[in-house]
């Protein structure tokens, strides 16, 4: 859910000053729309997106135009290759989700627009890191006390049955005390995805958030073969779910993870850094606003 609200500012950024900049490069009275024959002209729809969020934008973009500046000035630049990279971590992030650039299309942007963004977004964490500096110390003491979330999770392989109500789902309990088998309950009674498949939801890593969180909890305390007799209840409906295999998980040594660590320990710097890096060159700069 992050990623996705990460995306959509990325688009609204994105889209609106060009949008502002359309409408006062071109006639203002010329129409947008036509309601009922009365029209909506660029100057109604330039003044309206003023008035819900003009001086933010514009302060975005001045924050984005004093980043480019300084990144020119200390000499810092993007290659296509960097932009190519981040790129295609965001396209396997929505490759389960939605399409990346279909998403982007029905807001109104492209792939294009968004590789500007990517960009701005490589040019402020190098500007950021370029006097952060992550010792060995930091490395491990971070290790330390993340070791046994660094390592690796077991792996659990699960089938479920989807239903609406309580009543319907302790039916099928019953049916399954009485020896009726799961998978068959789950296609013909399942409204999940996985129901046509017997529930089957294939392995799933433990804390990767693929399945709710209270799912994760009731499979955790199920011997393989066994399902749960309660009903686990959460806001899309009533589920059984059932432990088919379990494979343990194995601590990870510091150095299999180290590089996981730097890029977590640098991520948090760019994080911390980011409103203060505005605020700095915003306080530095000659800025003139003429907004009306």
């Amino acid at each position: 859910m992050l990623i996705l609200i990460r995306i959509i500012i990325l688009v609204v950024l994105f889209i609106a000053p060009q949008v502002i900049s359309y409408a006062k490069d071109t006639a203002v009275d010329e129409p947008v729309a036509t309601v009922n024959g009365e029209a909506i002209t660029k100057g109604d729809l330039y003044k309206r997106l003023l008035q819900i969020g003009g001086r933010g934008i514009l302060e975005q973009m001045i924050g984005d135009m004093l980043i480019v500046q300084e990144a020119m000035n200390k000499g810092i630049k993007v290659t296509p290759d960097e932009i190519e990279e981040k790129m295609d971590e965001y396209k396997k992030r929505f490759s389960k989700v939605d399409n990346l650039e279909d998403m982007l299309k029905k807001n109104g942007t492209t792939i294009e627009g968004l590789r500007q963004n990517m960009e701005l977004e490589i040019l402020t964490r190098k500007l950021i890191l370029r006097d952060v500096h992550i010792t060995e110390d930091q490395l491990q003491r971070y290790y330390e006390e993340n070791k046994d979330r660094l390592g690796e999770h077991d792996k659990l392989k699960i089938r479920m049955i989807q239903v609406n109500t309580e009543e319907e789902s302790n039916r099928l309990i019953d049916e399954l005390r009485r020896g009726t088998d799961f998978a068959e309950l789950a296609r013909e009674h399942s409204i999940a995805p996985s129901g046509k498949n017997g529930g089957d939801m294939g392995y799933i890593t433990q804390g990767s958030g693929r399945i709710d969180l209270a799912l994760e909890s009731a499979v955790n305390n199920l011997a393989a073969g066994e399902y749960t007799t309660i009903p686990v209840k959460t806001r899309w409906g009533y589920y059984i779910l059932k432990l088919e295999d379990r494979i343990s998980g194995k601590g990870t040594h510091y150095e299999d993870v180290k590089e996981d660590i730097m890029k977590i320990l640098t991520d948090n710097e760019v994080q911390r850094g980011m409103l203060k890096l505005r605020q700095d060159l915003r306080a530095k700069a000659k800025v003139e606003i003429n907004l009306q």
